[in-house]
Order: structure tokens, then sequence, then C-alpha cells
């Protein structure tokens, strides 16, 4: 329990609602990393005051460049 729990919950929700209808992913690559999720993701602090390290290139993701 705590900020940990509430961003995994936060992460699995975003990350859920990529897939309407419980179907697959509609879109490529660079849709992916532009998606909401991702964008939510790539950020020091998605949610409830939980602070990512962020990775050699900046970004919060590894390989995703910074937003």
């Amino acid at each position: 329990m705590g900020a940990e729990t509430t961003f995994t919950t936060e992460m699995l929700g975003k990350f859920i609602d990529l897939y309407p209808n419980g179907g697959g992913f509609e879109g490529g690559f660079n849709d992916w990393i532009g998606s909401e999720f991702i964008t939510w993701l790539n950020t020091s602090n998605p949610c409830c005051n939980l602070n990512l390290i962020p990775m050699p290139g900046g970004g919060y993701i590894d390989n995703v460049p910074p937003g």
C-alpha cells in the first residue's frame, strides 16, 4: 500500500486502455511511443509523488527519447 501501489494500479489501467474491447493495439511503433500511456509513463513524476529516475538518454523509459 502506498505510492508504488497507486502507481502500479494507474499504470495497468492506462495500459489496458490501449486495447479497446480486448483487441490488439491498433497502430504501429510510432503510435505506441506517442500513446497517452507512454507519454504519461515517460515523465519524472507520472503520479502519486513517485519519482522515476531518468535513463542515460534523458527519458524515463529506456530507448524512448524525452518528451
